[in-house]
């Protein structure tokens, strides 16, 4: 007979087997938390292996081809999509343009795109903007080779030069229309009517703004400076070597206002170049340059005697331009101010680059307009004539002669920042239409010297 104490269990079978179960469980998990043997990691690590084998699998399986249908499908419905809309804006516009009040609007997925709708579309786009029609009608259509362009240049220059009202009537308007109100003339430098304190202005290139304090506000041009139709002739002067020996400063000098840049010397070129100065410009690079950024007391003294041949005048500074050289150009106007020889005022870098944006598109030139075109195109309405000296960017002039990049100093020229040919097309057409007057060669004499070669 069985001993009964050794068939006697506390717990019912089920249970028993349950309570062995999880003590067993227990002790494993303890032992493995306490141990880690190198059978356990490898184990392991095939286990995860052969997981991530088979996830790959699966999205290569699987996934991959739904994503590649999409990509095929998506461009399709997308374009429908965008020309629904199309369809949808075009025909509000056109409804609530009409006076029937009653017409509603359709949505985009009630309607049904086919070849003519497209075609009605395309036809009815809004009208090109004025930046477009000015572009096209003043696009420039010279040969591009330089030899052939002198041949038309010379017949141009040949002919006897006459202004044109109606023609710089028109040019006036398409210019404004294409500029708008940030192309105005009351925008060409920053005044206390159109800057206010506290108004962020920002950088024309590197980013950034600046916030307008009370000081610097104060220091700006109270009113508007320059008005449509405050001059009757102006005279503008760049700095091409084509006035040496030309005796162009008694004509230069009978404008009524007279613009030159980048401070050019004038006191030992008068004969060419004139005397007076109503508007020069500063370039941060000739601060550089020429004035080792005004670091000495010389440096300092050298700019005020700079300053003195411009008794009187208007110095354009681009502070907004680069915002890394405008604590220079901020130094050499507080110099500028100091000197009491001159009155700094400040480009509006708005106003600039509307402009610069117009002729970039004009010309398909590069995206920097230069100063001299800049401040051409923007007393277009301050002066009723505009008579022009000194530009010229080729090597050799029509006679073939040589022709130094300055005046005034013998610096190679450097391409690359403006178009300087092209720009002086554009400058050659609006002469052939008689809205301003381009001075070539000789002012002393009958004859320009270009005619004398056979």
């Amino acid at each position: 007979m069985a001993d009964k104490s050794s068939s006697f269990r506390p717990y019912p079978a089920r249970a028993y087997g349950q309570r062995r179960h999880s003590e067993r469980n227990r002790h494993v998990s303890a032992s493995s938390t306490k141990f880690v043997t190198c059978g356990n990691i490898s184990r392991w690590v095939v286990l995860r292996c052969k997981r991530t084998l088979l996830y790959r699998a699966v999205f290569l399986v699987c996934v991959l081809p739904m994503i590649a249908i999409i990509a095929v499908l998506r461009p399709t419905v997308y374009t429908t999509q965008v020309e629904q809309e199309k369809i949808s804006f075009n025909s509000q516009v056109k409804e609530s343009t009409s006076n029937s009040s009653s017409r509603s609007f359709q949505s985009g997925a009630d309607l049904h795109l086919n070849k003519s709708s497209v075609n009605v579309i395309q036809q009815t786009k809004v009208s090109p903007s004025f930046n477009s029609v000015f572009s096209k009608k003043y696009a420039i259509h010279y040969p591009e080779n330089n030899t052939e362009f002198f041949i038309f240049l010379r017949n141009i220059m040949n002919r006897s030069w006459e202004y044109n009202q109606n023609h710089t009537e028109e040019f006036r308007k398409d210019l404004q229309a294409a500029l708008g109100n940030k192309g105005k003339l009351d925008k060409f430098i920053l005044t206390k009517q159109n800057t206010k304190v506290g108004q962020r202005v920002s950088f024309l290139s590197n980013g950034g703004s600046m916030k307008i304090s009370k000081p610097f506000w104060q220091s700006l041009a109270s009113d508007t400076l320059y008005r449509p139709g405050l001059f009757k002739r102006c005279s503008v002067v760049g700095s091409s070597g084509i006035l040496n020996g030309s005796g162009c400063g008694g004509t230069i000098d009978k404008g009524d206002f007279i613009f030159r840049f980048n401070l050019a010397d004038v006191q030992n070129y008068t004969e060419d170049v004139g005397r007076k100065t109503n508007f020069t410009t500063l370039n941060p690079s000739f601060i550089y340059e020429k004035l080792n950024s005004l670091t000495k007391r010389a440096d300092q003294a050298k700019f005020t005697g700079i300053l003195k041949q411009f008794e009187g005048s208007h110095l354009w500074l681009p502070l907004f331009a680069f915002r890394w050289k405008y604590r220079i150009l901020v130094k050499a106007a507080n110099f500028a101010q100091t000197s009491k020889h001159v009155q700094p005022i400040y480009g509006h870098p708005e106003h600039y680059s509307t402009v610069a944006s117009l002729w970039q598109e004009t010309l398909n030139g590069t995206y920097r307009t230069s100063t001299g075109l800049h401040v051409i195109s923007s007393i277009i309405d301050l002066c009723d004539r505009i008579d022009i000296y000194g530009f010229w960017p080729f090597p050799t002039f029509l006679d073939g002669n040589a022709v130094a990049y300055h005046y005034h100093n013998k610096v190679n020229g450097t391409a690359g920042a403006h178009s300087f040919v092209k720009e002086f097309k554009a400058l050659v057409l609006l002469h052939e239409r008689g809205i301003i007057r381009l001075h070539l060669g000789s002012c002393s004499h009958k004859n320009p010297s270009w005619e004398k070669r056979p």
